[in-house]
């Protein structure tokens, strides 16, 4: 595990921050523990609290799960945190929520994507913590996987839309009369590889797709 704390010069930040740690010294305003692991080192969490002892829930929670956790102890410092990188998760401390709730909504707001949550950290332990992180990457995990999917089903759609007016735009002009011998064989080149295209796409049947360009659907 190694443990950082947020400033310009990183790496003597995190070198003093260690030392600092490991001697049993708490930073102000904002610690970071962090547990990299060939998993997905990419995936973190931001913990905002105040509590004393956090940390022990932060390590406990990156060695569980597999995921880089930092802790901001005021909402000052979650927001450079917030500015600095994306979050999956972003867990306040309930006491912080009733506290300071206008404050809290401008950590919701420089979120960004991170699934919010939020919890009692002086009534919860660790593994309620590990539960409720774990349900929210999952979430996040799934909700991903249908953004992606609806991307590349649009996509797959609008190339083969492209690829169906390429074929139907080759044959028209192919069914011109007096095309030179030369542009004609370019134009029947073309149509071939856009007909391959096509099949290969799983095109709908050119006779349905030259039906929808002659006479498209009206709103």
């Amino acid at each position: 595990m190694k443990a950082a704390a947020n400033g310009s010069d990183a790496g003597t930040a995190e070198t003093q921050t260690a030392a600092m740690l490991a001697a049993g010294t708490k930073t102000a305003g904002m610690q970071k523990t962090r547990l990299e692991v060939p998993i997905a080192p990419a995936i973190a969490a931001l913990m905002i609290t105040r509590l004393e002892g956090t940390e022990a829930i932060a390590a406990e929670l990156a060695g569980k799960v597999g995921i880089t956790v930092e802790i901001a102890a005021t909402r000052s410092a979650a927001l450079r945190l917030l500015e600095r990188r994306s979050y999956a998760v972003v867990i306040v401390d309930q006491q912080l929520v009733d506290a300071d709730p206008e404050g809290v909504d401008l950590v919701w707001a420089q979120a960004g994507l991170a699934i919010p949550l939020q919890i009692s950290f002086a009534l919860s332990g660790s593994a309620r913590v590990e539960r409720e992180v774990r349900a929210a990457l999952a979430r996040r995990q799934h909700e991903t996987h249908l953004a992606t999917a609806a991307a590349a089903a649009g996509l797959d759609v609008e190339i083969k839309n492209a690829v169906t007016g390429f074929l139907l735009e080759s044959q028209l002009a192919l069914a011109e009369a007096g095309i030179p011998p030369q542009i004609e064989s370019r134009l029947r080149t073309l149509a071939g590889i856009a007909e391959r295209m096509r099949e290969r796409l799983g095109g709908v049947p050119l006779e349905n797709a030259a039906r929808a360009e002659l006479h498209p659907a009206r709103g």
